[in-house]
């Protein structure tokens, strides 16, 4: 009897010991989640930098109104007409796509123009939400909505907003909203911002419906500790757009910016550009001009340009790389390189 109740006391203390160092392992890992996330990304920072291609990227081309563009044709924001100009051009070059990292959001003289010349040369533009801050900007129409019956609460809400003005709301559109980590990079974006419960697609997802003329996404959870927590679906080009449980995208830091083909658009405008190099490009319009861009750290640069966020979405696409975060990010994030 003295022997059996020995052994259960033993296996007893053994029991409050292992549920002890389990509880102080718990505490341990919740007060270190912080900063091993942050620790994490920072790694895939590294990585990224050290695995991006510098082969030449020619499927997406960079539009550049930079410095030596504005100071031969003039200070931003150019007149319509000269927009109008650069979308023909574009267009008579050969691009297949024109992608505008460029909000117009108030009326300005010859903006029937240049709608006529957006309309027919395949063009998207964009518009940004107010999802981090607590910005009141409510200017321009929003528009281009997916075609759903209502947004799914798994990605953000945004009461305010920048847009393009409503003459230009017939065309298609979608959102350059950034998510601007603790340390200032953008290593995520929402895949879909919620806004009066229509569904808004990001910027290289409504690209990629115009240019695969993919009339219709749909959404789905993931089903296995190695699924996204939820993924889009419906694009010809990739099968299935991986997001984290918040409906967030990580960006596919895959080609080195020296990597990418930009071009000034003055060379553009003034026909100076190597012949055939639009030819079937997805061209993406912006700038990289001080004051007229938004700049944002990447791996590769504490000040990029914004722009650079969209590129690399389009072409993680187009590749149909796109990172993957697990259901359980606690576990890993697996990368696809």
């Amino acid at each position: 009897m003295f022997k059996l109740r020995h052994i259960s006391n033993a296996r007893i203390s053994a029991l409050l010991a292992t549920l002890l160092a389990l509880g102080i392992w718990l505490l341990a890992l919740a007060a270190l989640q912080a900063p091993l996330a942050d620790l994490e990304e920072r790694s895939g920072d590294w990585i990224w930098r050290l695995a991006a291609s510098k082969e030449p990227e020619r499927r997406v081309i960079i539009v550049d109104i930079d410095e030596t563009s504005l100071q031969k044709l003039g200070p931003w924001p150019w007149p319509r007409e000269r927009l109008s100009q650069l979308s023909d051009q574009l267009a008579a070059g050969g691009a297949a796509l024109q992608i505008y990292d460029i909000v117009f959001p108030t009326a300005e003289k010859g903006d029937d123009k240049l709608h006529a010349s957006l309309q027919h040369n395949q063009a998207i533009l964009s518009q940004i939400f107010a999802i981090q801050g607590t910005s009141p900007a409510r200017q321009g129409q929003v528009s281009a909505p997916l075609d759903w019956p209502a947004c799914p609460g798994i990605f953000p809400s945004a009461s305010n907003y920048i847009a393009n003005n409503p003459g230009f709301s017939d065309l298609p559109a979608g959102h350059i909203t950034p998510l601007v980590a603790d340390d200032g990079s953008v290593r995520q974006q929402p895949a879909i911002i919620c806004h009066d419960n229509k569904p808004y697609p990001a910027l290289f997802l409504a690209a990629a419906m115009q240019g695969t003329q993919s009339p219709r996404l749909t959404t789905a959870a993931g089903r296995s500790l190695l699924d996204p927590a939820w993924q889009i679906t419906g694009l010809d080009i990739a099968k299935a757009i991986p997001l984290d449980p918040a409906g967030n995208i990580r960006i596919p830091w895959l080609t080195h910016p020296n990597a990418l083909t930009a071009i000034p658009a003055h060379r553009i405008l003034d026909g100076s550009y190597p012949s055939n190099l639009l030819t079937n490009a997805w061209v993406l319009i912006g700038s990289t001009a001080l004051g007229i861009n938004d700049r944002v750290a990447t791996p590769f640069d504490p000040l990029g340009a914004g722009l650079q966020v969209h590129a690399q979405l389009l072409l993680g696409l187009l590749e149909d790389r796109l990172p993957i975060t697990p259901r359980n990010p606690a576990l890993f994030t697996l990368l696809i390189m």
